[in-house]
């Protein structure tokens, strides 16, 4: 019978054994549905013979290297099985017959793809090998750049290398001489750059000299670069290493002329002004590098005297060991002086003031301090107080502590500008302290966090101390604009913000000095703020215009003037002869925030009255046994003292329940209750263990009455 030609595939011969004749029980159409059968299943055979080969995904082909090698390992037999599955199909040896070829010729050609694709993939792996092999023997190199007679052997292994894969690729002579010599200059490049790493220049030098016939023109030019860049390098620690060597004495550190002249000493004569300015950088470093090591010296001689006075409370600062007493500053010994004869540090007033006002105005170089420094010129109170806030800075946070006292130093700094009084002088120290005494013990007092409002009282009633307020000149325009736009735009109080449900307290300014642009309700600008036609009234919130009539009165001012009116009419009832019911004020006049806000503290004192308290801060919710205190204004005995002492370290201080007094010598401060400033005649007195920093804070409440007793 004829051929049966497919395209695609070679002219064959006909098979060996002619198919049955048509009288064998077939015929020409039973022929042709055999043919078309065997066609089908030729086909899909094909399809996965490509999937297996060639799928992108899957397939032989999209392997490469050792992956590739198995996956060609695997395909063989692969092959083989869809082979025999396929000719399982074919129905009667006919259709068998007619298929077995087809199927042999596909493998035929398969077989000669997963050659070409096992060569490729051998290729692949060797290469991948000599990779690994110039790569480990350029480590090797690097590692044993000393020793010439092994790296002449590490080369010689690189270029057989590098000759055994030009001809596993059939490269000409020319291309592997130049990958070889490429390979053999990578070598010695790296050995000679560990050497300049190493710093060891000049076996760098003699390696690269050596090298340098087979080392490629580009990389002896970065090598050049690098040698110079080395050079000027080890020149540079060369000085830094000899400026680090000049002494430090007690007395302070050497001054910039001294290195300045040994850093001239050690320049090279050929240095070019480059080199010369950076060898001025590194004695600038250098000095400034002496300066902090003597302060770090001075700070912890200034650690270790405070240790030493602990341990040895009875001796003299005299015997201070020299390594420790040689290093102290003159404010240092004022400060440990002052330690031994009181028994407690003391905080140093000029000191404090320039803490104070870098903790304000200069954040970043405040937090950069070191305040170990001020250990002894600082009670333990104001220490733990700017650590604090150095920490709340340098960690990038608001403690509303610190920023509510940042608004309130502001708002005074700017007021004492207005009223031409020095910030640095003795007034303004003054009203400072005071300021602070009674934001500290305002949350004790009322019982609540100090708002803007109140902020803007505690400074209006400090300042008060000074110029009263009815002295005071001048307003908001004679700030300079940096000092009115310094104001922090940040909440004073991250739990709770200023709102008309803080007893009607509002964001405005206590003085007619500071910018009061945020009187209206809810912190925004008033509609007549702006009006250069308004005329700035001291001591009231109403304003007048040029040419005569008045404005009317908001809904806010009316809910403030009622609440003024109901406080002042609950204080009458309960002391009618109270001072701020005295006061005389104009027909129109509409009280501020911080007006209502001063009746109502008012207010809260004379209920305290007429229930018989005489103290801000009461006897302790921690209190426990106590002792009798004797008779009012005697000083407190020693057996009375070592009674508290017992009692404090058994039941702790009586007004926060702490176990430790704070104080130096483990000594807690015998509490009179109640207070001596504020008692009655013939009202007895005890005595409670308490705390330094209760002491301290109920000490600036008793102040705050004392002097509110002595203005009525």
């Amino acid at each position: 019978m004829g051929m049966i030609k497919l395209d695609g595939l070679p002219v064959e011969q006909p098979a060996a054994e002619p198919w049955p004749p048509l009288s064998d029980n077939g015929d020409e159409y039973t022929i042709r549905v055999d043919e078309m059968f065997a066609r089908q299943l030729d086909n899909a055979f094909a399809g996965h013979v490509r999937g297996l080969l060639h799928d992108p995904e899957t397939g032989v082909a999209a392997r490469t290297g050792e992956v590739a090698l198995e996956a060609i390992a695997a395909a063989l037999p692969a092959l083989d099985e869809l082979k025999n599955r396929t000719l399982s199909q074919a129905v009667g040896p006919r259709q068998r017959s007619m298929l077995e070829p087809l199927i042999d010729t596909r493998l035929d050609r398969a077989a000669g793809t997963l050659g070409r694709l096992a060569h490729r993939a051998t290729v692949e792996v060797d290469d991948a090998s000599v990779a690994d092999r110039i790569a480990g023997l350029k480590q090797d190199a690097a590692t044993a750049w000393q020793d010439p007679a092994y790296l002449h052997q590490l080369g010689r292994t690189a270029v057989d290398e590098l000759r055994y894969q030009g001809e596993r690729h059939g490269w000409d002579p020319a291309e592997t001489d130049a990958r070889v010599r490429t390979g053999l200059s990578d070598l010695y490049v790296g050995a000679v750059e560990t050497a300049i790493d190493q710093n060891d220049l000049d076996g760098a030098a003699a390696l690269y000299d050596h090298a340098r016939p087979v080392i490629d023109p580009e990389r002896q030019t970065v090598v050049d670069r690098r040698f110079v860049g080395a050079r000027e390098a080890a020149l540079y620690r060369d000085v830094d290493r000899d400026l680090a060597g000049i002494p430090i004495e007690p007395a302070g550190p050497p001054g910039a002329e001294v290195f300045a002249e040994r850093a001239a000493e050690l320049t090279p004569e050929d240095a070019n002004d480059e080199v010369c300015a950076r060898i001025g950088q590194v004695a600038n470093f250098a000095q400034r590098r002496a300066e902090r090591q003597w302060e770090k010296q001075q700070s912890e001689a200034g650690v270790a005297a405070l240790d030493w006075i602990g341990k040895n409370p009875q001796a003299s600062v005299a015997t201070l060991p020299p390594d420790i007493g040689d290093w102290l500053a003159p404010d240092q010994w004022r400060g440990l002086e002052a330690l031994q004869v009181e028994g407690r540090l003391k905080t140093n007033g000029d000191l404090f003031e320039r803490l104070d006002r870098q903790m304000v105005y200069e954040p970043d170089r405040f937090a950069a301090l070191d305040l170990d420094r001020y250990r002894l010129s600082l009670d333990h109170e104001d220490r733990a107080r700017f650590a604090s806030a150095q920490k709340a800075i340098a960690d990038g946070r608001l403690d509303p502590r610190y920023v509510r006292y940042d608004w309130l130093r502001r708002g005074i700094d700017r007021t004492l500008k207005t009223q031409g009084i020095d910030s640095d002088g003795p007034d303004a120290v003054q009203v400072r302290a005071d300021a602070r005494d009674r934001l500290k013990s305002f949350e004790t007092i009322e019982g609540r966090v100090p708002v803007v409002g109140d902020l803007d009282d505690i400074a209006r009633r400090a300042i008060d101390t000074v110029v009263p307020q009815d002295a005071w000149t001048g307003s908001d325009e004679n700030i300079p604009a940096e000092d009115r736009s310094s104001t922090p735009d940040i909440p004073l109080d991250e739990e709770r913000l200023p709102s008309p449900a803080d007893n009607n307290v509002h964001q405005v300014s206590a003085h007619p000095a500071m910018p009061d642009a945020m009187s209206a309700e809810g912190g925004t600008m008033p509609p007549y703020a702006a009006d250069p036609n308004i005329i700035r009234v001291a001591g009231g919130g109403n304003s007048s215009r040029r040419g005569g009539g008045g404005r009317s009165v908001t809904p806010i001012e009316e809910m403030r003037r009622a609440n003024f009116q109901s406080t002042l009419k609950a204080l009458r009832e309960l002391e009618p002869n109270n001072r701020e019911l005295t006061y005389v004020a104009p027909r129109d006049w509409v009280p501020r925030e911080h007006d209502v806000a001063r009746v109502q503290e008012e207010l809260s004192r004379a209920r305290a009255r007429a229930a018989g308290e005489t103290s801000a801060v009461p006897i302790g919710e921690y209190a426990g046994e106590s002792i009798s205190a004797g008779s009012p204004g005697r000083r407190v005995t020693s057996e009375e003292r070592r009674e508290v002492d017992r009692i404090g370290s058994e039941q702790g201080c009586h007004s926060c329940g702490a176990t430790g007094s704070g104080t130096l010598l483990k000594r807690w401060v015998p509490d009179h209750q109640p207070p001596t400033a504020l008692i009655r005649q013939g009202q007895a007195q005890r005595l409670y263990p308490q705390c330094i920093s209760c002491s301290r804070r109920q000490g600036g409440e008793v102040n705050n009455l004392k002097r509110e007793r002595n203005r009525e």
